[in-house]
């Protein structure tokens, strides 16, 4: 029989983007991926083109964070495809990852590029606060209101 995994880490990793924190009250709604690239998990999406369309392209109307789905067919690995059916988080608790410096309780922006941010000039601030605080790259909740 061929081995299937050989190493393991010594312990699991607290977190991931995209995945919802915990079982404060949260509320998920299903849209479809406009972008042509796809979106991963964990970022913010906006009203797309379409009624029931999402885009990670900024917008006055922000929708929600992706939910990580560990059941899914994905051709890219932690992407949702263009047209793929996506778990969005309106309201709750999620995980994603800092584009910068942010503190616990400071108001969350989403810059051009998809980052979480906790600085408005030229971002687009949403209705969310960090939860914790932390720097570039790293895992910290938010809370979507």
């Amino acid at each position: 029989m061929a081995v299937l995994q050989s190493s393991y880490s010594d312990g699991i990793s607290a977190s991931v983007a995209g995945l919802i924190a915990n079982m404060e009250a949260a509320n998920c709604i299903s849209r479809e991926i406009e972008d042509t690239g796809g979106v991963g998990f964990g970022k913010a999406l906006f009203q797309g083109s379409a009624d029931d369309g999402v885009t990670a392209t900024s917008s006055a109307l922000f929708v929600g964070i992706s939910v990580k789905d560990v059941t899914g067919d994905n051709s890219t690995a932690d992407t949702y495809a263009q047209y793929a059916n996506v778990g969005v988080l309106e309201e709750g608790v999620v995980w994603v990852t800092a584009g910068g410096t942010v503190t616990a309780g400071a108001a969350v922006s989403v810059a051009p590029d998809g980052d979480f941010e906790a600085a408005a000039t030229a971002n687009q601030t949403i209705d969310a606060i960090f939860v914790d605080g932390g720097t570039a790259g790293q895992l910290v909740r938010i809370r979507v209101r």
